[in-house]
C-alpha cells in the first residue's frame, strides 16, 4: 500500500506545485492586444507635397485624398490603398494581432500592443509605419555645401543607394557580435569611388582636440538622407524636427565601410549603419541588451525597404504618373484590451484577474478531471499530472522566450495537452490490455511501458513537425500556436517517457493493488483469463464486435459534399472579393460613424471646450429634459433624437501632436488636440448619410426656445455650425490666429475597421505542409497505403472546419481558420491509435503467411474494432475543451471552437468509418505494383562451380530429434 500512496502523493504533489506556480508564472506573461491594454496609433494622409512634411492638416495642400471624379474602374478611395500598405508593413514588423482602421478620407487608426508594451517599440512603430519611402542620399554632416576646403558634392551619391535592398549583418565589436544594417551600393565602379572618396573625406576632416597645437576637436560623420530637399542642411536638424525627420542615420566613417566575407579583394564595398540603441547608445555594446540593439537595427532595416505610398491603381491613364502620399503620424491614445483583459493592475500589483478565458480554462481542467476519474479510476491522477506537467513546462518556457501570448498560443496549449494525453492513455490501454491477457499488475506495466514507447514518440514527432511548419510559415498570429506546440511536443515527450512510467511503477508494483487491481482500474474480473486453465483472452474493448466500417459511405458522402462544396465557395468568394477575404466578416467589421474635434494651439497644455463639459467622458455630459442645452450633444438633434443619444464613447487625445512650420532654423511650433466621440453602429441613417450626399439629414436645433429645423441637411453644414456656434467662441481667446478654419476643424467620417490577421492562406498552407510531413512519417512507420489515407482524413477533416463558414456565409473573422490546428492534432493522434495498434497485431500473430494484402487489412480491421473505444474516449475528452471555452470563453472566438468541434466530429468519424476499408483498397492497388528488378548473377566459386550451401554434419534426424526437445 505504501507505493500506491506515494505514487498519489507524486501525482498530487505534481497537481499541487503547478497550480502554485502557475500564477506567479502567468503574472510575467507578454500578451497581445486581445487580453491586455495597447495603444491606438493616429496617422494623417495627404497629397504629396515635399515642402510640407508635416501633414495637410489646415487643408492648404488641396483636398483630403478624396477622389470623386475620375478614379479608375474598380479603384478604391486613397486611404483605402494606404491602409493596405500599413497592414503590410505591420506584418513584415511581426505584431501578434493589431486592428486598422480608416477614418474618414484622411485618418488611419492602428491599434495594436507591442510585446511588453514597449514605448519605444511604439516610438519605432510611428516613424516606421508613417515612412513615405523616398529618394535617398548620402552625405557629409557638413553645415553647407561649402563649407569644408576640398569638398565636392557629388550627383551621385543622391541615387548610390536608391531601389536597394538591406540586411541585417553581425560586425564583430571586441568580444560580442553587434547587430548592423548592410545596403548595397549600384553596381559599378563610378559609384564605388564615389562612395570611398566620401569615407575618405569624412575621416581626414574628422580629429580630436590638441592643445599644443590649438587644434579644436572636429567631427565629420557621413549622413543617410531620405527626401532631401535643395534647402536642407544638417546645421538644422537639431533646431527643426522636420529636417531631422529626413536624416535616416548618421555613420562614423570608421564603420561605414562593408565587405563580405567572400569579397577577399575588397571589390564591392556597402554601406554599414549601426542604429543607436540603448545598448549602442555608449562608447561601449551593451551585451545585456542585444534584443534592444537588433530591434533597433531591424526596425531601420524595415524602414529603409519600405516602399512610397504610390499605387499604380490610381493613375488615371497609361500615361499619367502614379500618385503620390505622405502619411504623418498625428498622436496616440491608450486602447483597453478589445476581447478581455487577463491581469489587474493594482495601484501596488498586478494579479491575474478572473476573466472569462481563466474561468473557461478552469471548467475544462475540472471536467477532465471527472471524466478521466469516472473511465481512468486511479490512473486519472497520471493523466492529469502529465498534461498539467507538460502544459505548465510549455507555458513556462513560452514566457521565458518573450513570446507574446494570444489566441493562437492558447490553442496551442490546448494541443499541448492533447499530446500529452495521448502517451499517458496509451499507456494506460495497453495497461489494460495485458491485464485482459491474464498477466500480473507488474508484468502487465513492464508490456504496456514497451509497447507505448514507440507510439509516445510518434505523436512526439508529428506534433513537433506540425509545430514548427505553423511556426515557419502561419504568420505572426498562427505562428504562437507552431511555438507552444513544438514546445508542447517535446515536454509531452518527456512527461511520458519519465514521468509516467516513474507513477506508473510505484501504481503497478504495489502489493496491495496487485490483488485489487480490478475495483482501483475499471477492469472486470470476469474478462480476465484463467491462464492456469489455459484460457486465452476473449475481451478486446468494449466495440471490438462491432463494425464500424458500415457507416463509410455516409461519412465519405458528408465529408466529399463538404470538400467540393468548400472548395467552390472559396473559389466563389475568393473570386468575389479579389481575394481580399473569403470570409463573411461584415458582423465585425460594420463601418461605424464618428465626430472628430481637431483644435490647433501655440500652447502644448490641453485645451478646455465648454461645450464638451471640459470632459473627456461620456457620462459628464449631463443634460436634463426640459433645461438649455449648453453642450453640442444636446443642441442638435438628428432624425428627432438628441445627437447625444448616438454617441458611445468620447476620448480626448493622450497627448498634443507637435507640428513645426517654418524654413532653415526658424521654426514655429504648434500643437493638435483631438477630440473624438463615437455614434454607434447601429444607425443606418447617419452611415448613408456619410456614404451619399443626396441623403438628406433631418436636423433640428435648439434655438433658444425650441428645436427648430436646421438651415443644412448634410454633415459638412452641420460640422461649420458646430464650429461658429461652439468651438469657434470656445478657444478664441488661446489662438493666436483668428482664422478658425486653419486652426480648428470639425469632421463626421465613417470608421471602417479591418481585423486580417491571420491570413487564411498563410495558416492554410502551414497546417498543410505540416499535414504533408506528418504523411511522410506514418507512411515510413505504417506502410504509404496508411500514411496516405491517414493524412488525407486529417487534411480533409481539418478542411470542412474551415470551409464550413465560408460556405454558409456565418459572419466571423478569419481567426476561425485557428480552429483548425487542434483538429489536426487530434487526427493524427486518433490515426496513430488505430496504426500502431495494427502493427502490434501483424507482430503478435502466428500465421505463417503474413506478407499479404488481405492478412495486413485483417490486421486493420481488428485494430480499427479493438480501438474503437481508446479512440472514442479520446475524442470526448478533445471535445469537451472546445465545448466548455464556446460556453463560457469570450464571443469573439466563438467561431474557433465551434470549428474545432465541427473538425473533431468528421476526424472521429473518418477515422473509425473510412480509413480502414480506404486503406485496403490502396493497399491492394500497391500490391498489384511489380518494380522491375535486375539479374543478379549467381557467384561462382573457384574452379567454376556454384558456391553450395554447406549442410551440416549431423545427420537430418538428430535435428529434428533436437527441435523437437
Amino acid at each position: 500500500m505504501r507505493r500506491f500512496i506515494s505514487y498519489l502523493l507524486l501525482c498530487g504533489a505534481t497537481l499541487l506545485g503547478v497550480g502554485a506556480a502557475t500564477v506567479p508564472t502567468l503574472l510575467k506573461l507578454d500578451a497581445d492586444l486581445a487580453y491586455d491594454a495597447g495603444q491606438t496609433l493616429y496617422f494623417r494622409a495627404s497629397e504629396w507635397n515635399e515642402n510640407s512634411l508635416n501633414g495637410n492638416y489646415t487643408g492648404e495642400n488641396g483636398a483630403f485624398l478624396t477622389y470623386d471624379d475620375g478614379l479608375p474602374a474598380g479603384a478604391k478611395q486613397p486611404i483605402a490603398y494606404i491602409a493596405d500598405t500599413i497592414r503590410d508593413r505591420l506584418d513584415a514588423y511581426g505584431i501578434s494581432g493589431y486592428k486598422v482602421a480608416t477614418q474618414g478620407s484622411d485618418t488611419v487608426a492602428v491599434t495594436l500592443r507591442t510585446p511588453k508594451d514597449s514605448q519605444t517599440q511604439y516610438t519605432y512603430l510611428e516613424s516606421y509605419l508613417s515612412f513615405s519611402g523616398g529618394n535617398y542620399e548620402l552625405d557629409a554632416t557638413l553645415d553647407a555645401n561649402d563649407a569644408a576646403e576640398g569638398y565636392a558634392y557629388n550627383q551621385l551619391w543622391a541615387d548610390i543607394i536608391d531601389g536597394q535592398t538591406a540586411r541585417i549583418e553581425d560586425m564583430e565589436q571586441g568580444q560580442y557580435n553587434v547587430p548592423t544594417v548592410v545596403i548595397p551600393l549600384k553596381s559599378g565602379d563610378d559609384y564605388k569611388t564615389a562612395f570611398l572618396d566620401l569615407v575618405k573625406f569624412c575621416k581626414d576632416n574628422t580629429n580630436e582636440a590638441d592643445e599644443q597645437s590649438g587644434t579644436e576637436a572636429k567631427s565629420t560623420n557621413l549622413v543617410v538622407w531620405a527626401n532631401r530637399l535643395e534647402d536642407d542642411y544638417y546645421k538644422y536638424a537639431s533646431a527643426n524636427p522636420n529636417v531631422g525627420s529626413k536624416i535616416l542615420s548618421v555613420v562614423n566613417p570608421d564603420n561605414a565601410v562593408w565587405y563580405d566575407s567572400s569579397d577577399t579583394d575588397q571589390a564591392y564595398p556597402s554601406l554599414r549603419l549601426i542604429p543607436s540603441s540603448s545598448a549602442t547608445s555608449g562608447s561601449q555594446y551593451d551585451p545585456t541588451k542585444t534584443q534592444e540593439a537588433y530591434d533597433a537595427a531591424r526596425t531601420l532595416m524595415l524602414t529603409f525597404n519600405a516602399g512610397s505610398f504610390q499605387y499604380d491603381a490610381l493613375k488615371a491613364s497609361s500615361s499619367a504618373s502614379a500618385p503620390r502620399f505622405a502619411v504623418h503620424f498625428a498622436y496616440s491614445e491608450k486602447s483597453p484590451a478589445t476581447v478581455e483583459s487577463l491581469f489587474v493592475n493594482g495601484d501596488w500589483n498586478r494579479s491575474v484577474a478572473m476573466s472569462a478565458t481563466l474561468i473557461s480554462t478552469l471548467v475544462v481542467i475540472a471536467a477532465l478531471a471527472v471524466l478521466l476519474g469516472f473511465f481512468e479510476r486511479a490512473l486519472a491522477p497520471l493523466h492529469l499530472a502529465v498534461v498539467g506537467v507538460t502544459g505548465f513546462s510549455a507555458l513556462a518556457v513560452f514566457i521565458a522566450f518573450g513570446a507574446q501570448f494570444n489566441i493562437a498560443a492558447l490553442i496551442g496549449l490546448s494541443c499541448s495537452a492533447l499530446v500529452a494525453l495521448f502517451g499517458s492513455l496509451f499507456y494506460s490501454s495497453r495497461l489494460k490490455d495485458e491485464l485482459h491477457k491474464g498477466r500480473t499488475l507488474k508484468k502487465a506495466h513492464a508490456e504496456a511501458t514497451r509497447k507505448a514507447l514507440w507510439p509516445t514518440i510518434d505523436m512526439g514527432i508529428v506534433s513537433v513537425v506540425v509545430g514548427l511548419c505553423v511556426y515557419g510559415l502561419g504568420g505572426d498570429v498562427a505562428s504562437k500556436a507552431g511555438v507552444m506546440l513544438v514546445l508542447g511536443g517535446f515536454f509531452g515527450l518527456i512527461a511520458n517517457l519519465l514521468y509516467a512510467r516513474i507513477a506508473g511503477w510505484l501504481l503497478c508494483n504495489d502489493s496491495t493493488l496487485a490483488e485489487k487491481f480490478h475495483k482501483y482500474l475499471g477492469v472486470r474480473q470476469e474478462n480476465i483469463p484463467d491462464l492456469a486453465k489455459m484460457e486465452k483472452q476473449t475481451y478486446f474493448g468494449p466495440f471490438a464486435d462491432r463494425d464500424f466500417t458500415r457507416g463509410k459511405f455516409i461519412s465519405l458522402i458528408a465529408t466529399g459534399l463538404f470538400v467540393l462544396a468548400g472548395i467552390g465557395a472559396t473559389i466563389g468568394f475568393g473570386v468575389a472579393n479579389k481575394g481580399s477575404s473569403f470570409f463573411n466578416s461584415n458582423g465585425y467589421e460594420a463601418s461605424s460613424p464618428v465626430l472628430r474635434i481637431d483644435v490647433r494651439s501655440s500652447e502644448a497644455d490641453n485645451i478646455t471646450i465648454s461645450s464638451l463639459r471640459e470632459t473627456s467622458d461620456l457620462s459628464d455630459v449631463n443634460f436634463k429634459e426640459g433645461d438649455a442645452p449648453e453642450d453640442i450633444f444636446h443642441t442638435y438633434k438628428l432624425d428627432g433624437q438628441y445627437l447625444a443619444s448616438y454617441v458611445t464613447d468620447i476620448a480626448l487625445s493622450a497627448s498634443s501632436k507637435a507640428v513645426y512650420v517654418g524654413e532653415g532654423d526658424t521654426i514655429e511650433t504648434y500643437y493638435w488636440f483631438y477630440y473624438e466621440a463615437k455614434l454607434g453602429k447601429a444607425n443606418s441613417l447617419l452611415n448613408s448619410a456619410l456614404t451619399d450626399e443626396n441623403v438628406d439629414l433631418k436636423i433640428t436645433k435648439w434655438n433658444g426656445a425650441e428645436y427648430a429645423p436646421f438651415a443644412g441637411t448634410s454633415f459638412s453644414e452641420l460640422s461649420s455650425d458646430i464650429i461658429s456656434s461652439f468651438v469657434g467662441s470656445d478657444i478664441k481667446d488661446i489662438l493666436n490666429s483668428g482664422a478658425f478654419s486653419d486652426d480648428c476643424y470639425i469632421t463626421f467620417s465613417l470608421v471602417a475597421p479591418a481585423d486580417l490577421t491571420p491570413y487564411l492562406w498563410q495558416v492554410a498552407l502551414s497546417v498543410g505542409v505540416g499535414i504533408a510531413a506528418a504523411l511522410v512519417y506514418l507512411c515510413i512507420r505504417f506502410r504509404p497505403s496508411r500514411g496516405l489515407i491517414a493524412g488525407v482524413a486529417v487534411a480533409a477533416s481539418a478542411f470542412v472546419s474551415v470551409t464550413f463558414f465560408i460556405l454558409t456565409r456565418i459572419s466571423t473573422l478569419p481567426v476561425v481558420a485557428l480552429g483548425c490546428i487542434p483538429v489536426v492534432v487530434a487526427g493524427l493522434a486518433m490515426a496513430l491509435f488505430l496504426l500502431n495498434a495494427e502493427k502490434e497485431i501483424y507482430r503478435e500473430s502466428k500465421e505463417r503467411d503474413k506478407n499479404t494484402a488481405a492478412f495486413r487489412l485483417d490486421c486493420l480491421e481488428k485494430a480499427n474494432a479493438r480501438q474503437g473505444g481508446n479512440i472514442l474516449f479520446y475524442a470526448l475528452l478533445a471535445f469537451y475543451p472546445p465545448v466548455i471555452c464556446l460556453a463560457f470563453s469570450p464571443r469573439i472566438y466563438g467561431t474557433v471552437y465551434i470549428a474545432c468541434v465541427l473538425g473533431l466530429a468528421f476526424a472521429t468519424a473518418l477515422t473509425l468509418t473510412a480509413v480502414t476499408p480506404l486503406s485496403g483498397v490502396l493497399g491492394n492497388a500497391f500490391s498489384k505494383i511489380r518494380l522491375p528488378q535486375g539479374n543478379k548473377k549467381k557467384k561462382k566459386a573457384k574452379g567454376g562451380q556454384l558456391l553450395k550451401k554447406k549442410s551440416s554434419a549431423e545427420p537430418e534426424e538428430s535435428i529434428f530429434i533436437g527441435i523437437n526437445d
